[in-house]
């Protein structure tokens, strides 16, 4: 088939196909789509084809996964293993993991923290 020849049919039986067929999750088929329409989008710019060849497709819903916390009970089990572990890593895990436990920090606010943001002195970051 030649990429002029794509229409929204012919990716509705992909999408198809791709669920009774080969039984893909819906968070891959999400991101299938995703990149279906993309490239129809691009298409579309570079003047390759005419029409966008996913006008009215839509991905499938997906459940949000809920994040799994931890206990109070395992985070101080996890914290005395912190304090105990003998190799040098110690207190830059333990410091980070009670960042992110008991400040509210995320992730990536941790990743991205530089030395300007912390101040030694007030114990402050």
């Amino acid at each position: 088939m030649d990429l002029y020849e794509l229409t929204s049919s012919s990716v509705r039986r992909f999408v198809q196909d791709q669920v009774i067929n080969h039984n893909i999750k819906p968070r891959t088929l999400q991101r299938r789509i995703s990149c279906l329409k993309s490239f129809s989008k691009y298409c579309l710019k570079e003047n390759y084809v005419k029409s966008g060849f996913t006008a009215g497709i839509q991905s499938p819903k997906v459940d949000k996964k809920l994040p799994i916390y931890m206990t109070l009970q395992e985070l101080h089990k996890l914290f005395t293993y912190l304090e105990h572990d003998p190799r040098p890593q110690r207190i830059r895990n333990e410091l980070m993991l009670k960042l992110l436990s008991t400040a509210g920090m995320r992730r990536q606010e941790l990743v991205d923290l530089t030395w300007e943001q912390v101040n030694l002195e007030n114990q402050t970051i």
